[in-house]
């Protein structure tokens, strides 16, 4: 199977990261209907493109680091968004206390990108000579992208309910969008000079008139009151104004800055409020209602100076003029953005006027004609409210699953997907799969992964008796694909140690709990055990090793069918003494303890039973030493305990015996069994005379094999005792 790792991928920029396998047989100049047909026929895939060449993706500080870092901080947001919508409720009743959650979320994602960006700002610099352009290319769709979710901070603060205290005006907040992303120099550079000289004569520079047009557009107080300056009153273009002229500019900066004789509120003014949470609606009918805004219009027509055109010019874009402010505007969005903001009359205009705006503008500006790959796609869409194409173009057009994914989880939990529920989150959980299928693909995500499948299961929409059956079957089949990825997340990761195998069990969807701690899949739904397979892989690479009995710890806690094999297998070696370390053993009987003997396959029962006779044996011997030494100084021997302890080795050995399966392969009795060389001819004499009173008390008809077996039996005891005897005579 082929490894496919997103940081270490090249050349193309195509990946298939589902099953981690590359397809073969499928050209790069094949059409997207032939390499659908070849994805179906291996299995279910999911194609990723990263349009990016592997030169660019190789650089560590540039992608890999600063991706990695912004794919776990998204994910800390999320989860911390998703808890608190499940302490909330994911039912119809609890929607606006929900969707009042969003907008900080939304923000967060926000500044999460902005840090993105800065960090590969940082590290453009190292990239390799030929991959600027490339860089420039990438760092282009990812700044749209957080143009986009900014945007979308804004239109979903004011499509939900807010906190009774908090004012917004949606106007003035498209306004600050822009300004942030179409910055005052934008519009310098030109020249200084109002007017141009013509003979005697002067006309109007109409470079500098559409600067100053622009600021006024995007509330650029500041720079729009310096360039008045210019030919106001005590500018040095003044002269060229005329006496209505200069009248007219200090009238105009009265409406932007202020300092009108009853102190009537200013633009500027304005700005302040609703930057200081102040609800502008009846202030904003002041502003517009100025007795300056008459004066300006008597001054407009009578005036005969080149000034007049052009300040009636700006008048009618302040007064939200549709026919100037198309005309002057450098593009659809400023049209949109300046009509928003002065076209407000009686009442603040919201969501459903800015939609509007937004069809008029891209139609006046021909920009409804689809165009690939194009970066504005996210902004029209959220512009016009048009929230799936939002989603689907994060993908399509900027490359960004993870903002597809997100886009689409907040959304759905905010029901502004249309059509239906089932619609929302099928929707959302197709990007969500998508951006797992990315962090699957490297080696350092995985359980960043892990946390999104598990967030998608809590906060997926629940089904009662009154839903469909089609949305309950659709429920299903969601739970079964984020139950196949956690297994695939699980499954991919390399185990290396005991430690690393314990700890993706906790992240196994056997064991998986929820925010009530139930578990988040049930047994019927759980058709392939993850757990089982992470421990047999784990115990097979033990005994590949020669580590035999972690191996069978691993192995039985797995239930596989390999424990009898390998445990007898072990089991005869450690007899024979071909392995005569206990510590060995350790691992396989901490299993046993952990489980109290419950389910234990026979083999490693008798594993146990060995090893507590070999430990007791360990003590007879050390008591009949004592019980020598004790005769030699005239002491009184401690003859009952010699004994009780003998018994009670005895015991475990006929228990171990009876442990052991009669067939062919144990038919034959060892020469001796494998006891301390110091056990005492009393203790193999107790163990002989026990074994003969539990055959003779057992009067039931026995079978050729256990006859046989019984004779082993003796046969083993005697030719120990033999031994024994032999080894004491020669030791007095």
């Amino acid at each position: 199977m082929a490894k496919v790792t997103l940081f270490s991928w090249g050349p193309g920029d195509d990946l298939v990261v589902t099953s981690g396998q590359i397809p073969q047989g499928v050209s790069e100049t094949a059409s997207p209907d032939e390499r659908r047909r070849a994805v179906s026929r291996g299995a279910d895939l999911s194609w990723i493109r990263l349009n990016l060449p592997w030169s660019l993706w190789k650089n560590r500080n540039f992608v890999q680091a600063p991706l990695q870092m912004f794919y776990s901080e998204a994910q800390n947001v999320w989860s911390q968004s998703i808890s608190r919508a499940l302490s909330v409720g994911m039912n119809d009743a609890n929607l606006d206390a929900r969707r009042m959650l969003l907008a900080d979320e939304i923000n967060e994602y926000k500044e999460l990108y902005c840090t993105l960006l800065t960090r590969m700002v940082e590290n453009v610099e190292n990239l390799q000579e030929g991959d600027a352009a490339l860089a420039k290319d990438m760092l282009s769709r990812l700044y749209r992208g957080h143009q986009a979710w900014h945007l979308a901070h804004i239109i979903i603060k004011h499509l939900s309910p807010r906190p009774a205290n908090m004012n917004a005006d949606l106007p003035f907040d498209l306004v600050h969008w822009m300004q942030e992303h179409n910055p005052s120099d934008l519009f310098q550079g030109g020249s200084s000079q109002p007017f141009l000289t013509d003979g005697a004569s002067y006309r109007a520079n109409d470079d500098w008139w559409r600067a100053l047009f622009h600021f006024v557009m995007h509330v650029y107080i500041d720079q729009a009151v310096e360039m008045l300056s210019l030919i106001g009153r005590d500018g040095p273009f003044a002269h060229q104004c005329g006496e209505d002229g200069v009248e007219m500019v200090e009238v105009m900066l009265s409406l932007l800055v202020g300092g009108g004789e009853g102190g009537e509120v200013s633009l500027f003014e304005l700005e302040n409020m609703v930057d200081n949470n102040v609800a502008i609606d009846s202030y904003w009918r002041v502003w517009t209602t100025r007795k300056e805004w008459t004066y300006l219009d008597k001054l407009v027509q009578r005036g005969a100076s080149p000034i007049c055109q052009k300040m009636a010019t700006m008048v009618k874009i302040m007064k939200g003029s549709e026919d100037e402010i198309s005309a002057h505007a450098y593009s659809w969005l400023q049209i949109v953005v300046t009509r928003m903001l002065f076209g407000r009359s009686e009442t603040v205009l919201g969501v459903a006027d800015l939609a509007s705006y937004a069809d008029d503008a891209l139609t006046v500006h021909g920009q409804f004609v689809r165009k690939p790959e194009d970066e504005e796609s996210v902004i029209k869409d959220l512009l016009r409210l048009d929230m799936q194409g939002a989603v689907q173009h994060f993908f399509t057009d900027l490359k960004d699953w993870w903002s597809s994914a997100h886009l689409a989880d907040v959304l759905y939990r905010g029901k502004y997907l249309p059509f239906s529920q089932l619609f929302a989150s099928n929707m959302r959980t197709y990007a969500i799969c998508n951006y797992i299928d990315i962090l699957m693909s490297s080696n350092n995500m995985w359980q960043v992964a892990m946390a999104y499948v598990k967030g998608v299961v809590e906060s997926d929409a629940m089904v009662d008796e009154s839903t469909s059956v089609e949305a309950r079957e659709r429920w299903r089949v969601r739970r079964q694909e984020m139950l196949h990825l956690a297994h695939l997340i699980i499954s991919r990761q390399h185990i290396d140690s005991d430690i690393k195998c314990r700890h993706l069990l906790q992240c196994c969807p056997e064991y998986v709990r929820d925010i009530h701690g139930s578990h988040l899949w049930d047994d019927s739904e759980l058709i392939v055990k993850t757990a089982s397979e992470i421990q047999c892989a784990w115990g097979l690479r033990l005994y590949a090793r020669g580590h035999e009995a972690a191996s069978l710890y691993w192995l039985a806690r797995a239930e596989s069918k390999l424990v009898a094999t390998l445990a007898s297998q072990s089991l005869h070696s450690f007899v024979q003494g071909v392995d005569d370390s206990l510590y060995r053993m350790q691992p396989i009987l901490q299993y046993v303890e952990e489980t109290r003997g419950e389910d234990i396959p026979s083999e490693v029962q008798l594993i146990r039973t060995y090893s507590r006779m070999r430990e007791l044996m360990a003590t007879v011997s050390d008591l009949s030493l004592k019980d020598r030494q004790s005769l030699r100084s005239a002491k009184n021997p401690s003859g009952a305990t010699l004994v009780q302890a003998g018994r009670e080795a005895a015991k475990l050995l006929l228990e171990l015996l009876d442990e052991s399966r009669g067939g062919e392969t144990r038919r034959a009795a060892p020469r001796s069994l494998s006891l301390p060389p110091s056990s005492s001819g009393l203790t193999r004499m107790q163990a002989l005379q026990d074994v003969e009173s539990s055959f003779k008390a057992d009067r039931r008809k026995r079978s050729e094999a256990e006859r046989m077996r019984m004779e082993s039996i003796r046969l083993a005891l005697a030719r120990g005792l033999s031994v024994s005897l032999q080894q004491e005579a020669s030791a007095q």
